[in-house]
């Protein structure tokens, strides 16, 4: 098979259609985060989740609703708009290298970021502001002698010396009350971040799991669940590449559309069959293009419908008769803005297709079999921990260690080269056989 492109709807392509319309391939980054967390919650057999991706400058954030990933067709790029269907995912300036600063006696942190290059000021690379990252040094919940698996060499004294300037300017009376300070700020944007693709939508976010991933994604998880009432939050066993590892999962995908613009109640069922048929073809034959049966192919067939007048239309499933296509978008319509005009006129705007040929998947290599207590050498000691309650001594573990059926209860830190957990108190951990945790409050 010739090399695949992952495009924004978290389909796969050949080159030689990523290169013809590359604009497809704009959000691709963010698609596979969302596809790996699809992929864990297909292993878990789990139904509805939010994905968190908190990387080094930004935060995706996105919905998985009856074990299926939420499709938009309203998008934007530096305000200019792009009708594509794209995986629907929230992005907001908040991550590892973001600044924390004060403006007029108030602290802010984001969306600035120190990227990179400097980074923050413990990378000891120039960096002259304090950041997330420098504040969870600070608290000790990073171990400078094993970040990125010890390749990468951090400083706690130069984290703590910009820290202090910025607790000095904003009166705080110590350090790590200025550092729990910067935490506080930067998950409240994250959260508001998760509403927006939960509460907001229409979602109880109370029956959702937080899919928790990127190199700081497990650091947070459990201190962002508990400000939405979530009761669980699943981490992936390497978090750090788990967007790249999304990519694996996905399945050849081709999108096509066709404009309509017609009252729903002036167009036959027999004109939106003939339309799709068009379009249908187009999609079995690009996916024959790309080397496959057209047997293969399955077709997925969904309609952007709006209320007459309206901007913004709704991407709909369509169900072949009128009345059941104008129920559903009242469902979509209440789901997304909390209300449904049933006897309001809407019109059809775009007929869209989905052909698609799974690929070939595959799973990852299982634990050994453990007891609930996890065995001596996956205990690397103790660290000092600054949390609600203060300095904390923590147990600390090494993930590759680990086994199934392991319980690692909080507080507790997991080390791993590419990511560092947090089990809060009142959470504990459950080792899975394939090496996800399944972390659960408590009480």
């Amino acid at each position: 098979m010739p090399p695949l492109i992952l495009l924004s709807s978290g389909g796969v392509t050949q080159i030689k259609n990523a290169a013809e319309r590359s604009v497809e391939t704009i959000f691709s980054g963010l698609a596979g985060g969302v596809l790996g967390g699809l992929y864990s919650c297909n292993k878990l057999q789990i139904r509805n989740a939010l994905t968190l991706d908190i990387g080094g400058t930004s935060t995706d954030v996105a919905s998985i609703v009856n074990g299926k990933i939420e499709i938009s067709t309203e998008n934007e790029i530096a305000g200019h708009p792009m009708h594509l269907p794209t995986v629907a995912v929230q992005t907001v300036g908040a991550g590892g290298g973001s600044i924390a600063r004060y403006d007029h006696g108030i602290l802010l942190v984001g969306p600035e970021s120190a990227g990179a290059d400097p980074g923050p000021a413990c990378y000891s690379n120039g960096g002259t502001k304090s950041t997330v990252t420098d504040a969870n040094l600070v608290r000790g919940l990073l171990n400078p002698d094993y970040f990125c698996g010890g390749v990468v060499k951090i400083y706690p004294k130069l984290a703590q010396n910009v820290i202090s300037t910025l607790a000095d300017d904003l009166s705080f009376s110590s350090i790590e009350n200025c550092a729990t300070g910067i935490i506080e700020i930067f998950e409240n944007n994250v959260a508001l971040a998760l509403r927006k693709v939960s509460t907001e939508r229409g979602y109880d976010s109370r029956n959702f799991t937080l899919i928790t991933f990127g190199g700081a994604g497990p650091l947070h998880g459990c201190s962002l669940a508990d400000r939405l009432s979530m009761k669980q939050v699943l981490i992936p066993p390497y978090p750090g590449v788990w967007s790249a590892f999304g990519l694996l999962t996905a399945d050849i995908r081709h999108d096509l559309s066709l404009s309509v613009l017609k009252p729903l109640n002036e167009i036959s069922e027999e004109e939106l069959e003939n339309g799709f048929t068009s379009i249908v073809e187009q999609g079995i034959q690009l996916c024959v293009d790309d080397g496959f049966l057209k047997e293969d192919v399955q077709i997925f067939r969904t309609l952007d419908i709006r209320l007459l007048g309206q901007s913004y239309e709704l991407n709909t499933p369509f169900y072949g008769k009128i009345g059941e296509i104008s129920r559903a978008f009242d469902r979509v319509h209440k789901q997304a803005y909390g209300y449904s005009s049933p006897d309001e006129p809407r019109e059809i705007v775009n007929l869209r297709v989905a052909a698609m040929v799974p690929l070939p998947k595959f799973g990852l290599q299982s634990l050994p079999e453990g007891e609930r207590e996890p065995v001596l050498e996956a205990r690397s000691g103790k660290r000092r921990v600054f949390l609600t309650d203060g300095w904390q001594d923590v147990d600390i573990f090494q993930k590759s260690f680990l086994e199934a059926n392991n319980l690692i209860y909080g507080p507790s830190i997991i080390e791993q080269p590419d990511s560092t957990t947090l089990i809060d108190e009142n959470w504990v951990a459950e080792v899975k056989a394939d090496g996800h945790l399944l972390v659960s409050r408590c009480s």
